[in-house]
């Protein structure tokens, strides 16, 4: 008995040329799109960052003004401070010399009443004052006032002289003050009607510690001699 072959069939799908076209194309279109949204957000962004840049330095230049009103404020401050420091210390300074300038004119003042009219029974030349003032160091001015009071018809001449009294090297000694300022014996001499001043400089010697001033004036054509002694003060 003869066999009979069945035959067998294969169903193979047929692609179509270029099948893989299509999903090339999605793949592609996905990427475009991924493209342009990073570009999109990368402008954004940047866009963002440069906004938000700009607020910081509208802030940065808010603040940086801020600061500079503030030290303005605290300069001006300072400035009005020092100034009010300064305005007292010139106004101290001004009414401490109107004050001097008072006493000097009221002692000025003083000085001329009591040689145009003295309250007193002094009559003639007499020793006003006797005055020291530091030049520094061991440097010395003094100053010697000679007036003649109540009467005042003509001038008074004469010679004076001043004599520190004191101690040198622990013994007692008197020196010519006018010597050690250098006043030459024809300079030791007064001319005046009213009052005159009689100033010079001189060194205090090292090793003397002086106590007393002693003044004497001779009047000329008078035999008697007019002697006033001051305590020694020593300026400061």
């Amino acid at each position: 008995m003869a066999r009979i072959k069945k035959s067998s069939y294969v169903v193979v799908e047929q692609k179509p040329r270029f099948w893989w076209f299509k999903p090339m194309l999605i793949v592609l279109a996905l990427l475009v799109l991924a493209f342009f949204a990073g570009q999109f957000e990368d402008r954004f962004t940047r866009k963002k960052l440069v906004t938000d840049n700009a607020a910081l330095s509208q802030q940065v230049q808010a603040l940086e003004m801020q600061l500079e009103r503030e030290k303005q404020a605290k300069f001006d401050l300072a400035q009005s401070q020092e100034v009010d420091a300064m305005a007292s210390g010139e106004l101290r300074d001004v009414l401490k010399g109107l004050r001097d300038s008072v006493k000097e004119l009221e002692k000025e003042n003083a000085f001329y009443r009591s040689i145009m009219n003295p309250s007193d029974d002094r009559s003639g030349l007499q020793i006003e004052s006797f005055s020291l003032y530091n030049l520094g160091g061991e440097r010395l001015r003094y100053r010697v006032v000679l007036s003649q009071v109540r009467t005042h018809e003509r001038n008074v001449k004469g010679k004076y002289s001043v004599k520190l009294v004191g101690k040198q090297n622990g013994e007692p000694v008197e020196l010519d003050l006018l010597r050690l300022a250098g006043i030459a014996p024809a300079s030791q001499k007064f001319d005046f009607r009213y009052f005159q001043n009689m100033e010079g400089e001189f060194t205090l010697p090292s090793d003397v510690v002086p106590e007393q001033i002693t003044i004497s004036a001779t009047q000329d054509g008078k035999s008697e001699t007019l002697l006033r002694s001051f305590d020694w003060i020593q300026p400061e």
